[in-house]
């Protein structure tokens, strides 16, 4: 259950006497509960806790919180699964302070991008993309396009209408 911009008022139930099932918040989609560290700070009754900030600010990010977007990178940019040392060695460089943007962008750079986006033109148009085009499409991917984006753009484009009319 997505609880992306949710709050959680905390009752006064929640105190720093009470057991692991006092110390747990429970709706019909999750059940959030908090050690007592988190209890010395939020003990009010009614406080208002942005729970993603304190998730974020007071547990310390594991290496594989990162894959699934890590994955979701690859599969819009390479159109498959990262492998498992991949998902480790960019979420090691995440942890080290790379953004994901950044990791994007050196994706995008790479040889096996440029393999995809010549295999959309030699499928679609029957040559190779020159290097404007080649630009022009790292820039799109960087800036959040997918590969099956590109394909759709150079599918739909005058050069391979043309191509499709001239084609017997």
């Amino acid at each position: 259950m997505g609880l992306a911009i949710a709050t959680l008022t905390i009752l006064a139930a929640i105190a720093p006497s009470a057991n692991a099932q006092e110390r747990c918040q429970r709706t019909e989609g999750y059940t959030l509960c908090f050690d007592r560290d988190w209890l010395r700070y939020y003990t009010q009754p009614q406080t208002t806790l942005d729970w993603q900030t304190y998730l974020r600010t007071r547990i310390p990010p594991d290496a594989s919180d990162y894959y699934p977007e890590i994955d979701r990178i690859y599969r819009e940019l390479l159109e498959r699964a990262a492998t498992e040392r991949e998902l480790e060695r960019w979420a090691h460089a995440i942890l080290a302070g790379l953004s994901l943007t950044e990791l994007r962008r050196t994706l995008v750079q790479g040889e096996e991008v440029e393999a995809r986006i010549n295999g959309i033109y030699q499928a679609i148009l029957g040559r190779d993309v020159d290097e404007g085009g080649l630009q022009t499409w790292r820039r799109k991917l960087a800036e959040g396009s997918s590969i099956a984006d590109i394909y759709e753009e150079v599918s739909s484009s005058e050069e391979a209408l043309q191509r499709r009319q001239d084609s017997p």
